[in-house]
């Protein structure tokens, strides 16, 4: 998507014939020894994309920002996602620069303009000091991270995170977190060869390090593909991953079978090879049996357009945004508990018959009864309806502080608060698709809801400023939602 005409307006008014000195954004006391230098002044004939984005130009320096920079990485397979966050027709040198960007980042179901200078921050021998592309004329990355750096208050502000809340604000898309998923190697393999063929993105994690092996815990790494190859007479299964280290010296990479020096490729045919993009190189990028992979990784941050690239059409029905209250904090016990939980805002879902021609299924992944054996055809569980719950995530708005938030569904006549009230809530128990309080910037509950009437409780658990959301719901059948109006 090209620069708007409110953006070109708003970008005219700040340059005022100029270079463009974004005075909001200055360097740190932390950041002392640095000084900042356009990309021309590092550069001849400086470039944001080299023969357009990819998966391979990022490179990770000096900033704990891998849950980003993976995120970066996935969505960089995809032009139109990084046109959306970097629009087109912006330069770094010649006649129409005027050193000024724009960038854009999507919160709570819009999408928001951040300016800045092309200034990037290097140290004494005009070395990049953050995120850098790995071709040296090339600078999307590193302007990319700054720009989400200012839209959060500062570059120490986007140390650590979840990909999930990366991936949400880069494309607006559905983002889950799974963690441990009760999956054999081959529904595994299924859910992401699926989800990668319906452009979904997909980055992972390891809860330890193997460092012999070349794995390194608490670290986020790209999926950027999934192939089923044939080597001699066998099937293997294959992921291709990269680290967002990229090609900097001692990067770590996969050492096991099919890793770059493994002699195994050397039973896959050269056009194979090519097609899966293989290159024995220090990269960053490595590729993984899959049974080795679910040995090592076992945390998947996900995102995709919409919920229905298994084999289901799920529609959004509802967008429903709303503010916790300051001052929320559920504790206690019996009817203080109650009082306090049902403080949060609260809806009310109806759930419609369904026709038996529209029965279909995806994989549940917090399933706890999943067949470990190889059977592709083994029908998963079913779900009808999926709620992502959405915090504002603005961490320099908020002190970086992300709230503990969770989903509770009770299936009721419908009548609020008759039927659910502080005197009676400890008789309801909340359906098992409900997701307890976690610290995440956004959570989805995926539900299997019988005909019938239910209470949604979208909830904080601890609230100590305002903070608003967006729920929305998807569901594969007619369903009606709406606020449940308190009484003043």
């Amino acid at each position: 998507m090209p620069i708007t005409d409110k953006e070109k307006r708003r970008m005219e008014k700040l340059v005022n014939k100029q270079k463009y000195v974004d005075k909001d954004f200055p360097l740190s006391s932390g950041e002392k020894n640095l000084k900042w230098k356009r990309p021309h002044e590092i550069v001849n004939k400086p470039e944001l994309f080299v023969d357009g984005p990819s998966h391979m130009d990022i490179r990770q320096h000096n900033l704990g920002d891998c849950w980003f920079l993976a995120a970066a990485s996935v969505i960089a397979q995809h032009p139109h996602l990084i046109n959306q966050v970097l629009p087109a027709d912006q330069y770094l040198y010649g006649k129409y620069y005027t050193g000024i960007l724009a960038f854009r980042f999507w919160n709570l179901g819009q999408w928001t303009t951040v300016y800045i200078d092309d200034t990037l921050a290097v140290d004494e021998d005009d070395e990049l000091h953050y995120g850098q592309c790995t071709t040296s004329n090339e600078f999307w990355l590193p302007l990319l991270e700054k720009a989400f750096a200012k839209y959060h208050g500062g570059y120490k502000n986007i140390e650590g995170g979840l990909s999930t809340e990366a991936m949400l604000i880069l494309t607006g898309y559905v983002t889950e977190d799974i963690v441990e998923p009760k999956l054999n190697e081959v529904q595994l393999y299924n859910m992401f060869s699926t989800a990668v063929q319906h452009n979904a993105l997909i980055t992972v994690g390891s809860p330890t390090s193997s460092y012999e092996e070349g794995i390194v815990g608490y670290h986020v790494y790209s999926v950027t593909g999934v192939y089923s190859v044939e080597v001699g007479d066998s099937t293997v299964r294959l992921l291709r991953i990269r680290n967002p280290w990229g090609d900097i010296q001692d990067t770590m990479e996969w050492k096991g079978a099919f890793s770059d020096d493994d002699p195994k490729w050397t039973g896959v045919d050269t056009e194979t090879r090519k097609k899966l993009e293989y290159v024995k190189d220090e990269d960053g990028q490595f590729f993984m049996k899959v049974s080795h992979f679910k040995r090592h990784f076992t945390h998947f941050w996900m995102a995709y357009k919409s919920p229905n690239f298994g084999v289901t059409t799920f529609q959004q029905i509802y967008n429903f945004s709303n503010v916790w209250d300051k001052g929320i904090v559920v504790k206690g016990e019996g009817v203080e508990y109650a009082d306090n939980f049902l403080r949060n805002p609260l809806y009310t879902l109806t759930v419609e018959e369904k026709a038996e021609e529209e029965s279909e299924y995806e994989i549940d992944l917090d399933e706890e009864t999943v067949d470990e054996s190889d059977d592709e055809d083994a029908t998963p569980p079913s779900y009808n309806v999926i709620i992502q719950l959405i915090q504002d995530q603005n961490r320099g708005k908020y002190r970086t502080e992300i709230y503990p938030i969770g989903i509770s569904v009770f299936q009721t006549g419908g009548k609020y608060p008759k039927e659910l009230g502080p005197e009676n809530l400890e008789e309801f128990e909340p359906h098992k698709g409900s997701v307890e309080p976690v610290v995440h910037g956004s959570i989805v509950a995926r539900l299997n809801l019988r005909p019938g009437k239910y209470i949604v409780v979208p909830w904080v658990m601890i609230a100590r400023m305002s903070r608003p959301f967006l729920m929305r719901v998807y569901a594969l059948q007619r369903i009606t939602m709406e606020a449940v109006k308190r009484e003043e």
